[in-house]
C-alpha cells in the first residue's frame, strides 16, 4: 500500500436501533390514522422519535401523508397528517 492511501474495508450496515424505527414508525402510523397530526416536537414528547421525517419518509412508501408547514410559537414548523 502506498504512503497516505487509505485502507478501505467492506462493512455491512447494520442498525441497531432497527427495532425501535419499527417501533416508532407502528406508533406514528397509529397516531395519523387517529385523526391526529403529528410535528417533530409531539413525535418527540410522544413516542421518543427523534428523526420524524426518517420515520415519515419511510411511512410515505406505503402510505398517503400530507406535510404542511405551520407557525408553531413564532416558529414555522412541518405538520404532518394522513392524507385521504
Amino acid at each position: 500500500m502506498k504512503r497516505n492511501q487509505k485502507k478501505t474495508t467492506m462493512t455491512t450496515n447494520i442498525n441497531p436501533n432497527e427495532e425501535s424505527a419499527s417501533t416508532q414508525r407502528t406508533k406514528i402510523l397509529d397516531y395519523l390514522q387517529s385523526g391526529e397530526s403529528l410535528t417533530a416536537i409531539t413525535a418527540l414528547q410522544k413516542f421518543g422519535c427523534f428523526r420524524l421525517s426518517a420515520r415519515i419518509h419511510e411511512l410515505k412508501k406505503d402510505y398517503p401523508i400530507r406535510s404542511e408547514f405551520v407557525q408553531r410559537n413564532k416558529k414555522q414548523v412541518k405538520l404532518y397528517s394522513l392524507g385521504s
